[in-house]
């Protein structure tokens, strides 16, 4: 399970990467900016990083454990928190609708993808 999270994870960024680099969406409207010490340390405080939209990687992350974890109950709760933390993301206008489903969607291509690594 964990190495099947893991790999999963792996490719999970290397896509992730891959299509902020080539889908550089403008922030929604209404955008809430929160100021981020790691990222303003890096970035400088005069920034804020937006072009990391496509797609949403909080989504995609909790959706990746839906995916790996094998009992009911934990499945449930992580189905759950997908849920909100998709939900939460729309409200506070930091993601398009679109992202949030990429996330499953690409979530659901790594998990595949890792499944094929770790079974050979």
């Amino acid at each position: 399970m964990f190495l099947t999270y893991l790999w999963s994870f792996i490719f999970l960024c290397a896509l992730r990467i891959l299509t902020i680099t080539v889908v550089p969406l403008d922030p929604p409207a209404g955008l809430i900016g929160l100021v981020d010490p790691v990222s303003n340390f890096f970035y400088g405080s005069d920034k804020f990083v937006t072009k990391d939209l496509f797609f949403s990687g909080h989504t995609s992350s909790v959706f990746l454990l839906y995916l790996t974890v094998p009992g009911k109950t934990d499945k449930k709760l992580a189905l759950a928190v997908t849920a909100i933390v998709g939900f939460l993301l729309l409200v506070q206008h930091v993601h398009y609708t679109l992202d949030v489903l990429g996330g499953l969607f690409f979530s659901w291509v790594s998990y595949q993808l890792a499944t094929r690594v770790v079974l050979r």
